[in-house]
């Protein structure tokens, strides 16, 4: 009797076993599944932020050509500007010889209005009437007119000066207006430089923080992978193999990974409330369980192959 006491107590023992091997070679199975998805999840979202990256990468280096090449434009346009401002002063200086000229010419034309009253002292009466009879009426209008045409050229000299100076400023005001215009877009530039550049900087950031996380969930889905691989082995049979229960607990195929997942849970910020109390597994208890069958085995030489067949979890 009491040795069917043992034996039952070791069949219920098995089939406990054999449940709760099977619940955790499910639960198991889940996380793996879980653990893939969500490392394809995790790839894509990487490959999204490389795509992501790539195209701030070029936005960045189209925003430095077009900076070049406003750099450039300024440049030029400085140097334009500056040659446009010679060009005025040039202007002011031939208009300024225009003005002299012009007032020269009219000083001739008033002296041209007095032209033939030279006095002769020795007629007196007689040339002043024979000056305001004969002389004046002939000789003031061609004097008069021998001046006009002098006159009339200064002032189309001086107009013409008047012209060149009034589109020499007005050159020289456009190319200031597209000075600053290029000064406007280069600022602008400039902030877009930044918004793109800060960008890029935010999603290299979150990129390298993904890897990161990646690698850590690279690692659990490991374990897990190993979990599952060590439990299907046994969950695969239609019974329970006592002779091999020692290898069930196995501390590096089991109790490790199992460990390992625990670990990696807790030094990424999940508490062990969070996962329902989870602890890691001593050596020493895989030890005491070892132990345990160890004292099975000596007291059950054999067992039959098929006593879990009829039992359901």
């Amino acid at each position: 009797m009491k040795y069917i006491n043992i034996f039952l107590t070791i069949v219920l023992l098995a089939q406990r076993l054999t449940c709760a091997t099977k619940q955790l070679y499910n639960d198991s199975s889940k996380a793996l599944r879980a653990s893939e998805e969500l490392n394809s999840a995790v790839e894509n979202k990487a490959a999204e932020l490389m795509s992501a990256i790539s195209t701030r990468e070029n936005e960045v280096r189209e925003v430095n050509n077009q900076l070049a090449a406003i750099e450039s434009r300024l440049a030029h346009t400085q140097a334009s500007i500056n040659q446009a401002d010679t060009e005025v002063r040039n202007k002011v200086t031939e208009l300024g010889n225009a003005d002299r000229q012009l007032a020269a010419e009219q000083d001739k034309l008033e002296r041209a209005r007095y032209c033939g009253r030279r006095k002769k002292r020795f007629l007196r009466r007689a040339w002043r009437r024979f000056r305001n009879n004969v002389i004046k009426p002939i000789i003031r209008p061609f004097c008069a007119i021998l001046n006009y045409g002098g006159i009339e050229r200064a002032r189309k000299r001086r107009g013409g000066a008047q012209g060149a100076v009034n589109a020499a400023r007005e050159q020289l005001a456009n190319r200031q207006r597209e000075l600053e215009r290029q000064r406007v877009e280069q600022v602008n530039l400039g902030n877009q430089k930044a918004q793109v550049t800060a960008q890029l900087q935010s999603l290299s950031l979150s990129l390298s923080q993904l890897r990161s996380r990646q690698l850590i969930l690279a690692n659990m889905t490991q374990q897990v992978r190993k979990v599952v691989q060590h439990l299907g082995s046994f969950v695969s049979k239609s019974s329970v193999l006592y002779n091999e229960l020692q290898d069930l607990v196995s501390f590096e195929n089991l109790v490790k990974p199992l460990n390992s997942i625990v670990t990696e849970l807790i030094e990424n910020g999940v508490t062990t409330k969070e996962i329902a109390g989870a602890t890691q597994i001593s050596s020493v208890e895989v030890q005491l369980t070892s132990d345990i069958l160890d004292l099975i085995k000596a007291r059950v030489p054999s067992l039959p192959l098929n006593e879990g067949d009829s039992y359901t979890c």
